[in-house]
């Protein structure tokens, strides 16, 4: 147990060096099978600013609005396109470590959104990264899919935190695939 927090730590602070050989120290995010380790189901807190955008008490640039979603562009963008896909229906997850099987149905739109919001933007998906961050690599206690693209041209102090695959961030089908399955995603 130690090894890996010591290893998480070493990521974490090469991260905030930006020193590019940290690809070659990344940690595999791996899917916990809940039945044996079941995580009880976070919900985001209501003063989050994601809360706040989704009941109009603060400004975003929306993009799409629906009934469940709402799409806003990301006021850091790390690309031309860098979009969050935000669920609105409460209780919304407090993060992608918070989902259960019942929720693979709502990630599995967030992604159809996504794909969507590319396409009409002009990228393909194979151009872009679309996915989730792990505790305690979240900005924002709200459940939150990042849809960037094209990913060849992330800005490079912005590339380490959206490493497909990392401990810290994992992409949207695999959190499906994952959930399907009856696990959580989380770090080791």
């Amino acid at each position: 147990m130690r090894g890996r927090k010591e290893a998480l730590l070493l990521c974490l602070l090469l991260s905030l060096l930006f020193i590019p050989s940290i690809s070659l120290l990344v940690i595999p995010c791996t899917m916990q099978d809940a039945s044996c380790s079941p995580k009880p189901r976070v919900v985001a807190t209501r003063d989050n600013d994601f809360e706040k955008i989704v009941r109009g008490e603060l400004k975003a640039s929306v993009v799409f609005d629906s009934e469940n979603f709402i799409v806003i562009k990301d006021r850091s963008p790390a690309s031309k396109l860098h979009l969050q896909i935000i669920p609105k229906k409460s209780p919304v997850p407090r993060d992608v470590t918070s989902l259960t099987k019942d929720h693979s149905f709502m990630v599995e739109a967030m992604h159809s959104i996504a794909v969507k919001q590319l396409k009409d933007s002009g990228y393909e998906v194979d151009q872009s990264i679309i996915g989730f961050h792990v505790p305690p690599f979240i900005s924002v206690p709200h459940l939150h899919m990042h849809v960037i693209a094209p990913s060849s041209s992330i800005v490079f102090w912005k590339r380490l935190k959206y490493i497909q695959g990392t401990c810290w961030f994992v992409d949207s089908l695999k959190v499906v695939e994952s959930l399907k399955n009856g696990r959580t995603v989380g770090c080791m």
